[in-house]
C-alpha cells in the first residue's frame, strides 16, 4: 500500500515544486515533445511566409526529432531557400550558429536560392548564420 502511494505523491510533489518544467515541454498532435524554445522558433513573426509549409515539413517535429537546443552550433547542407535555416537560428539564438554548407557546384544550381540566404544571414535577425 505504501509504495503505491509514494509512486502517486512523488509525480505530484515534484510537479508542485518544478511548475515550469511541466510547461516547458509539451505533446503535439503527433505525440512528439515540442519544447518552449522549438515552438517559439515554428511561431517566429519572421518565418510567416513559410508557415504554409509548416504542417508538410512537420518542422515542429523535425527539430524534436534533432533536439536542437540554445547555443548548439548545427551544420545544414545545401539550406535551399533556408526553411529549416531559419528554425535553426532562432532555436540556437545569439549564442549558437548555423553553419550552412553551399558547394560550390551547387551554387551555380541555386543562385537565387543563395542569395536569399546570403541576404537573410547578412540581416539582424539571422546574424547566427554563416554561409561556407
Amino acid at each position: 500500500m505504501h509504495a503505491n502511494r509514494h509512486s502517486i505523491l512523488l509525480p505530484l510533489l515534484l510537479a508542485a515544486l518544478m511548475p515550469g518544467a511541466c510547461l516547458a515541454q509539451a505533446p503535439d498532435a503527433h505525440g512528439a515533445t515540442i519544447s518552449a524554445n522549438v515552438k517559439r522558433a515554428v511561431d517566429d513573426p519572421a518565418r510567416s511566409a513559410d508557415k504554409v509549409d509548416d504542417a508538410r515539413r512537420k518542422v515542429a517535429q523535425v527539430m524534436a526529432f534533432a533536439e536542437v537546443k540554445p547555443g548548439q552550433k548545427v551544420l545544414e547542407l545545401m539550406p535551399g531557400k533556408g526553411y529549416f535555416t531559419r528554425v535553426f537560428s532562432t532555436i540556437v539564438g545569439p549564442e549558437g550558429r548555423v553553419y550552412t554548407v553551399w558547394p560550390q557546384e551547387a551554387e551555380k544550381y541555386s543562385a537565387e536560392a543563395f542569395a536569399n540566404i546570403s541576404a537573410q544571414a547578412a540581416g539582424p535577425h539571422y546574424a547566427n548564420i554563416r554561409l561556407l
